[in-house]
């Protein structure tokens, strides 16, 4: 069970610029499509701070909402990374999310699967979880 830190503060949104810069650079360090980040952190509507609780006991973190279940690998990765860090530092999030995201993409080396992967790989939710990551898609890029 993963303890939260008493100290987080409110979440708040994240500032677009700073979106944007962090977006640009994981894109381009792990060879993520922008747009794919940009969907899923539409469909997460995570803020800066923002920490949810799921039904099994993990908690999702920040403006991509990174599921607490990747703790033991982001410290084997990022041993430096709190979780008050993670769910309060936009770009770190963004940077950790990329980085998972990636992880799943190579996994299946298929980019859609891979995104579909990044919420789940039960076949019902990771589905769903692409519509919603076609529909934000077709909105940005409107």
């Amino acid at each position: 069970m993963i303890e939260l830190p008493p100290d987080i503060p409110n979440p708040e949104p994240t500032p677009v610029e700073i979106i944007e810069n962090c977006v640009k650079f994981n894109s381009q360090h792990f060879g993520v499509p922008e747009l794919a980040i940009k969907a899923i952190l539409d469909v997460e509507g995570g803020k800066m701070c923002t920490v949810s609780k799921n039904s099994n006991g993990s908690y999702d973190l920040g403006p991509m909402q990174i599921n607490t279940i990747h703790m033991s690998s982001i410290k084997e990765q990022y041993p430096e990374a709190t979780i008050k860090d993670i769910a309060c530092r936009p770009c770190l999030n963004i940077t950790l999310g990329t980085w998972i995201l990636s992880k799943r993409i190579n996994e299946v080396d298929d980019i859609w699967k891979g995104i579909g992967n990044y919420h789940s790989k039960t076949p019902k939710y990771h589905d769903k979880y692409l519509e919603k990551i076609t529909s934000s898609i077709t909105t940005l890029t409107r």
